[in-house]
């Protein structure tokens, strides 16, 4: 079983352009996550788990942490264009689809 840590520099090292933004959910949000996009100069969009608490002065996470703990998260993904990674998701989702082994007809 992988863990989502270890599979985001796999996926991005597989990349040959400059990539500005990972817009991931919750579950990228881990202190390797943010380490290699730190690494990789990526900027992260990553809303905070539940429980988040801030990280390091200065950590462009705890900007995220204070939206959620403000009940700002909503505004926050708003900022970041978060709900691209929504239009991404269900883009995939069709693709995958289409390419399944069976055809579903609605009419």
């Amino acid at each position: 079983m992988w863990v989502i840590s270890e599979v985001l520099p796999i996926l991005l090292n597989s990349l040959r352009r400059k990539i500005q933004q990972v817009s991931a959910d919750r579950s990228y949000d881990t202190r390797a996550c943010h380490h290699v996009l730190k690494n990789k100069e990526i900027t992260p969009c990553i809303p905070p788990r539940s429980n988040a608490g801030y990280w390091e002065k200065g950590h462009s996470r705890n900007e995220a942490v204070k939206a959620l703990k403000e009940a700002k998260l909503v505004e926050w993904k708003k900022n970041k264009d978060y709900h691209k990674r929504s239009l991404a998701e269900t883009a995939m989702l069709r693709y995958k689809q289409l390419l399944s082994p069976k055809l579903i007809l609605r009419n």
